[in-house]
This record gives C-alpha cells, structure tokens and sequence, in this order.
C-alpha cells in the first residue's frame, strides 16, 4: 500500500512540471524502480503540492506509529541530517575543523571528485534522508560549475549513493525520492536510465 501513495505522489509532482512526452518518460522510470508494472495513476489528492511538500509527504508515508512499533521504523530531522552529511563531506576530504563545523559551506570541497566519484553509503536509509541530502549536494555543486549539466554527469552523481534496509518499502520510497530529485534539478532529460542506475546499489539485508 505504502509503494502505491509513493508512486502516486511522486507522479502527482511530476504532473505538475512535466508535460504528456515527459511524464511518460518518468512514469516508466518509477514504475520500474518500485518493480510494479501493473500500476495505474492514481491522484486522489488534486492539490498541486511543491518538491519539498512532496519529499517531505514521501519521508512520512512509513513512518506512522504502527510501522514504528512492528518494523522500528525512525528518522533523523531534517536539519540534523544536513548538519550531519555537510560534516561528513568537510572530513572526508580533510576540511573540516572547529571554525567551519557549524557551517553548510562546502567551497572548499573539489566538486567533481565529491560529485561524481566519492561514494555516499547508509546502511539503514530508511526514507532516504541522508542519501537525498547528500545526492542534492552533489547536483548542486554541479550546477555551480556547469551551465547546462551533462547527464552522463548526472548519472555518474547518482551512481555514488547506495542504501540498504531491511523495509523493501522504505528503498522504492528512497529511489523516488532521489528520482524526484534529479527531476526538480534537470527535469526530465535525466530521468531515462536511473532505475537501472540504482538496482545495484541498493540492498535489504537485515
């Protein structure tokens, strides 16, 4: 149930900044990700809702009080998570110190190595909250330096996030989060491709 308001959510965003060529485009993407081909469409709910109403609406979908009591399903706020990710990046590369620990700024940080080739892993994504952060930091720093971002690049950005969970429903609602993501970034152009991109790097280990 929770794959079907995930899929239906994020096809109500893409219907929203998406015309008919390029929704289909995305609809056979999500489709595949969440490995549900008999899906149809579903918008209950016609209100149009923005890209972080609908990533904060899909980082909640399994995380009601029944879900948290059987499967012991909790998640990191939000700012926490940025605080947490901008840190890890700033270590990782040797820049991080006691004057910048309290800042997002990442100018420092060489933005095609962290961007294409620097691999981020969690290895209880839950919704994907990390993996989204950090993926939205990559595409970002791209952005910074391209004016029209290669989707080639896109993709090698997307190919270094990797999850694991043991809730199946909490990796397609994190592949679709990341779909969006890319979407909002370099519309529907870059959207071919990922949900093969992301089947390898993505697991359900306990």
């Amino acid at each position: 149930m929770f794959i079907d308001d995930a899929l239906n959510l994020t096809y109500s965003y893409a219907s929203t900044i998406c015309n008919e060529n390029e929704i289909s485009l995305v609809f056979d993407e999500m489709v595949a990700m969440a490995g549900k081909p008999e899906y149809v469409a579903e918008i209950k709910d016609k209100t149009k809702h923005s890209y972080f109403e609908t990533q904060n609406m899909l980082s909640k979908l399994n995380e009601k009080e029944s879900i948290r009591k059987s499967k012991g399903v909790y998640y990191t706020p939000c700012d926490v998570v940025h605080f947490i990710v901008a840190n890890s990046i700033k270590a990782a590369y040797g820049k991080l110190n006691q004057q910048n620990i309290g800042m997002e700024d990442l100018s420092e940080i060489p933005y095609k190595s962290f961007a294409t080739k620097k691999t981020v892993f969690d290895p209880t994504c839950g919704a994907g909250e990390y993996l989204l952060v950090a993926l939205e930091q990559k595409l970002e720093m791209l952005s910074k330096h391209y004016k029209k971002v290669p989707v080639h690049l896109v993709h090698e950005a997307v190919s270094t996030v990797y999850g694991n969970d043991i809730n199946i429903e909490s990796i397609v609602i994190t592949k679709l989060r990341l779909l969006i993501c890319v979407l909002k970034h370099f519309g529907a152009g870059a959207i071919p491709g990922l949900a093969e991109l992301m089947r390898g790097n993505f697991y359900s280990y306990d």
